[in-house]
């Protein structure tokens, strides 16, 4: 999604997350490319309390790479957090999801607040910290609050 010249402080919602919730949005990569990991946008608290891992998956919904399952702490509130995959993933056009699970409630995370941009879908499922399925239903409609504000590199 664009985010121009908003401050990031400002920018969809300040979501406390539930521990061991599985927050998903999708994104769509424009040309084949290798992808290393996934920069998350931190809500107003992110001082290291809780960890978190990322994970992303095919337009089918089949886990394709993932950073690493004991968590990292977070960094930087109301910042883009870079965490990279546990081995770089070779992808070709099209939609994928990315999954992002908290261990704790402290720290905070950002989330599309509405549905404001076009084709954008999300959800979050129940899960336990450290547990990425292998594979997940994936959102074919807008939940508020529940797609992490996210980008791939």
């Amino acid at each position: 999604m664009p985010i121009g010249s908003v401050a990031y402080s400002s920018f969809g919602t300040n979501k406390t997350p539930v521990a061991g919730t599985i927050y998903i949005s999708d994104i769509y990569v424009v040309r084949n490319t290798t992808l290393t990991g996934i920069g998350l946008l931190n809500g107003s608290t992110a001082g290291g309390t809780n960890t978190v891992i990322y994970a992303l998956y095919n337009a089918q919904g089949k886990l394709i790479a993932n950073t690493d399952l004991s968590g990292t702490s977070t960094s930087g509130a109301n910042a883009f957090q870079q965490i990279a995959f546990t081995s770089a993933v070779n992808v070709d056009a099209g939609q994928y999801f990315v999954a992002v699970q908290r261990n704790g409630t402290t720290d905070t995370l950002r989330t599309v607040a509405a549905d404001t941009f076009v084709d954008v879908v999300s959800t979050s499922v129940a899960g336990v910290f450290g547990t990425i399925p292998s594979s997940i239903t994936v959102p074919t409609s807008f939940s508020a609050d529940n797609g992490p504000i996210v980008y791939v590199y």
